[in-house]
């Protein structure tokens, strides 16, 4: 997941062939939010849906939404914008 900035805000991979413990992850997100789904069995084992209107997303084997007021619309993956690097410096205009 991506702010609407381009920075990372939440990243959690699973391999297919590992176990994995059952996990819950809370993630505040924003309308401008980026969320990128990656899976190889898209098509028989991913699915996408908004618990609060039932709506059910289609699904591919790598797919970036935007997250809007109306809920998830899918964007291609360059419309993230590339986040500002942050330094020890700080920029005063004059």
């Amino acid at each position: 997941m991506n702010n609407a900035k381009g920075k990372e805000i939440f990243k959690k991979d699973f391999i297919g062939r590992d176990q994995a413990l059952a996990t819950q992850n809370n993630v505040p997100i924003a309308v401008g939010d980026f969320i990128t789904v990656a899976h190889r069995e898209f098509d028989i084992r991913l699915f996408l849906n908004n618990e609060k209107t039932g709506e059910n997303y289609e699904t591919y084997r790598t797919a970036t939404y935007l997250v809007t007021i109306e809920g998830l619309e899918k964007v291609d993956a360059s419309c993230i914008p590339t986040p500002q690097a942050e330094g020890p410096y700080i920029t005063i205009p004059f």
